[in-house]
């Protein structure tokens, strides 16, 4: 049962991260790079804070090889969208024209953030294989 709501939980707070920043991509970069420090933006942001802290306390819990390795699936998947979301938009014509792309500290940020669950989970990992980590 604890392996299950493992699974569960990863497969959702995975899904939860990577939607909340594409909600926040689609919100302040979809046609044009007009960032918006409104409540909608701050919720998005708590929310991927939210994210971040599940998937550390998931990363700290998982302990046999299927968490652990639908967590590296999972933490592979978030860093690859983000390295593959990293170039800047193109700038074209037409129904989507832009005539800026999103500046570098932020599709920087974005993939530091979005690479963070690997951290978390390689920290806990070395954790463990040392010894160091807690009991529950």
């Amino acid at each position: 049962m604890r392996r299950l709501a493992l699974v569960v939980g990863w497969l959702a707070a995975g899904a939860a991260f990577y939607l909340l920043f594409l909600l926040l991509d689609f919100y302040w970069n979809i046609v044009d790079w007009k960032p918006r420090w409104d409540g909608s933006a701050w919720l998005l942001f708590l929310g991927i804070l939210a994210a971040l802290a599940g998937i550390r306390s998931l990363a700290r819990a998982s302990r046999d090889r299927l968490t652990i390795g639908l967590s590296c699936i999972v933490c592979l998947a978030l860093a690859l969208a983000a390295l593959y979301a990293f170039p800047p938009e193109p700038l074209v014509t037409g129904l989507f024209a832009r005539q800026s792309s999103s500046p570098l500290w932020y599709r920087g940020l974005r993939v530091v953030l979005m690479t963070l669950p690997f951290v978390f989970l390689g920290a806990t990992r070395r954790r463990a294989s040392t010894g160091q980590a807690r009991r529950p």
